[in-house]
């Protein structure tokens, strides 16, 4: 059945109406936890009340929110509405109402980084903007770009076919395994840097074992020497406090649906307005565009909708706060591996100091193949983690979300512990 102009509206309106009520509700909740995060990382009955914002899978326990995060119900609700709005008459709504709503969008997420929204484009994912800065930076044959050992293996990826493409050479920064210290990170970048690089790349926080990269002094040290820098920001934006001035990066690739909890399939690139123009976009634009941080999102025909529903997920997120989210994962990070630490068996390639790392953990176990241990915790408990495997480290890879709770957490204990044990047989 068709609806009316006035039904449609209604609920248009009613859509709206139940988004507020969301977010009123974070925001009445809030009021009635303790101030100090630290403190509110401990009360299940505000994350209690979180959980209920949100569609929560409860066949199994997914312990892999580093991959993609959930959205709260509101995010959702939103996109769909407005992708069903542009279904109606896609060119009409798509072209001459929705693409024009996306400088809101821009604005509120330079807020969230500090910047300029003239530094930020929309993106469907982080790797939309490391591809864009790793292929857009000017270089010829010869000329040497910078990586880690850690890197994501699709920033590796991209950098192997600028090699092919251009001849340019690339060096990775050995990381050390477990590193103890930001010193310890950052040695090898300093070192690295007196070679000239044209880009440094690197992750604010490693994807392998969720150690946080010390990105002030590793940008300072790339500027001293004229190199610009690209940081993947994939894991930091929304449960670290961090800003486009406390980086001093030249760009930074961020997605939006991990701990910003917003739609799968957003994102954003910044960089620098005096450097929009030396960098080329991955898809062709006008050069009407060359200073104008909008050639970045030449994507063609796309569902706008998405991009559109991180208005919601930013009131969520706002109405929550990093600090209590980082709080959050802090504190559930403590709780399970406290409970394993002195176990013999069990080995953290994380650094267990939240001041080092906090939202991904990888723990091995001695004696259990990788590939199989992750297997065997699914199918006999039900618990969903992925694996990080490269050169020293190996072990699967947790990361619990804000509205988990510690008895969940204590069902990977229990199956952990069986698994240093008894085996997984």
């Amino acid at each position: 059945m068709s609806l009316t102009r006035g039904q449609f509206l209604g609920a248009a309106v009613a859509a709206v109406a139940f988004r507020n009520e969301t977010v009123r509700m974070l925001e009445s909740i809030a009021w009635q936890t303790d101030k100090d995060p630290e403190v509110a990382a401990r009360d299940e009955t505000y994350w209690a009340g979180i959980r209920r914002a949100f569609d929560v899978e409860n066949t199994f326990l997914f312990l892999n929110h580093g991959g993609a995060c959930p959205s709260p119900n509101t995010v959702q609700d939103a996109m769909e509405k407005r992708i069903r709005t542009a279904n109606r008459a896609p060119s009409y709504y798509l072209f001459r109402k929705q693409d024009h709503e996306v400088d809101k969008v821009r604005g509120r997420i330079a807020k969230l980084f500090g910047c300029s929204p003239e530094e930020i484009a929309v993106t469907p994912n982080a790797s939309h903007g490391l591809f864009t800065g790793i292929m857009g930076v000017r270089a010829t044959a010869g000329d040497l770009m910078v990586a880690t050992s850690q890197e994501y293996p699709r920033v590796l990826t991209a950098l192997h076919q600028r090699e092919r493409r251009d001849g340019i050479r690339i060096i990775q920064a050995e990381i050390p395994a477990s590193p103890k210290s930001p010193a310890d990170i950052a040695a090898p970048f300093t070192r690295l840097a007196a070679s000239k690089p044209k880009l440094i790349v690197f992750p604010r926080i490693g994807f392998l074992d969720g150690g946080f990269f010390p990105a002030e002094q590793i940008c300072r040290t790339a500027r001293q020497q004229g190199a610009l820098t690209l940081i993947d920001g994939a894991h930091s934006i929304g449960q670290v406090e961090d800003t486009a001035a406390s980086l001093g990066c030249d760009m930074f690739a961020c997605c939006l649906h991990k701990w910003i909890l917003g739609p799968i399939g957003t994102g954003f690139f910044f960089v620098k307005k005096e450097l929009i123009p030396a960098i080329w976009p991955l898809e062709p634009a006008d050069a009407d565009l060359d200073s104008n941080i909008r050639k970045f999102e030449q994507f063609g025909t796309h569902p706008t909708g998405i991009s559109l529903a991180i208005t919601e997920a930013l009131d969520a997120h706002e109405a929550i706060g990093t600090a209590r989210k980082s709080a959050r994962i802090a504190y559930l990070r403590h709780y399970w591996t406290s409970k394993l630490i002195d176990e013999p068996k069990i080995r953290f390639h994380s650094n267990l100091d939240p001041n080092l790392s906090r939202c991904l953990t990888t723990v091995e176990v001695l004696g259990c193949d990788t590939a199989a241990l992750a297997s065997w915790l699914f199918t006999k408990h039900q618990i969903f983690v992925t694996t990080a495997i490269r050169d020293q480290i190996r072990g699967i890879r947790v990361s619990p979300q804000i509205f988990q709770t510690p008895a969940e957490l204590d069902r990977l204990v229990a199956a952990l512990r069986i698994a240093a044990t008894k085996g997984i047989q």
